[in-house]
């Protein structure tokens, strides 16, 4: 849960600057695998959230509950039912490296379509898979999020911003996530942590801003397990 805090923690602080004083503000956070950015968007009565997510993993009873002002919509995977430019704010954190490889692009352009113009993406990066294969020793390979990291690779920045060139998206800014040789740790304690906060929307919440008033800068330093990755279609 502290490694997930990080990576929202940007979208918040993004949301919270572009969002101020505008009447309406739509977000869309994609492929979340749970209620994802709802879980700190709360204090924001004018945003209003989509969460995107393909058939393979539908959203559960306890979250669609625990969050009723959020619309969660299932897709193929391929093209979303909305209109093009519909979003003020895409979202996709901890997705992109669960799309197989050859379908990268089209995912990006995807995303792209949808959005008005700010994209914000958060992912591991290929240098992390040799953490990632000792998590995976640790656990005989039990740890079901990590299958598809092995089956389809840690996204590779170079090829990344390729697809974004290729797609006429700027890369405006990036942010450094947990610092990889923590990431281990902060891993096995975030686990322990989540079992104790699931589907307690006001606790998480909590944590959450205590570690966002500093704790962060903490995890930071030095060369990060993931990044966030603000886009711009101007």
């Amino acid at each position: 849960m502290i490694d997930t805090f990080q990576r929202y923690l940007y979208v918040y602080n993004f949301i919270k600057k572009i969002s101020k004083g505008k009447k309406s503000f739509k977000v869309l956070d994609v492929g979340p695998n749970g209620p994802g950015l709802a879980r700190y968007i709360s204090e924001f009565p004018n945003v209003s959230l989509t969460l995107l997510e393909t058939d393979e993993y539908r959203f559960i009873k306890e979250d669609l509950e625990a969050y009723p002002e959020v619309d969660f919509v299932n897709y193929d995977g391929k093209r979303s039912k909305f209109k093009d430019s519909t979003f003020d704010l895409v979202t996709c954190i901890d997705t992109f490296e669960h799309v197989p490889p050859q379908n990268r692009e089209t995912f990006i352009k995807e995303l792209a379509r949808v959005a008005k113009d700010d994209i914000i993406m958060s992912f591991p990066l290929d240098h992390a898979e040799p953490f990632e294969k000792i998590l995976r020793m640790m656990f005989l390979n039990k740890i079901k999020f990590l299958d598809e990291h092995k089956l389809y690779g840690q996204p590779n920045e170079d090829d990344f911003k390729k697809f974004l060139k290729s797609n006429k998206v700027k890369l405006i800014e990036t942010d450094n996530n947990l610092n990889v040789y923590l990431w281990i740790p902060v891993k096995l304690f975030s686990s322990v942590l989540y079992r104790l906060v699931e589907h307690r929307k006001s606790m998480s919440f909590k944590m959450f801003k205590v570690y966002a008033k500093g704790f962060h800068r903490l995890l930071t330093f030095g060369k990060p397990y993931s990044k966030t990755f603000l886009l711009s279609k101007k």
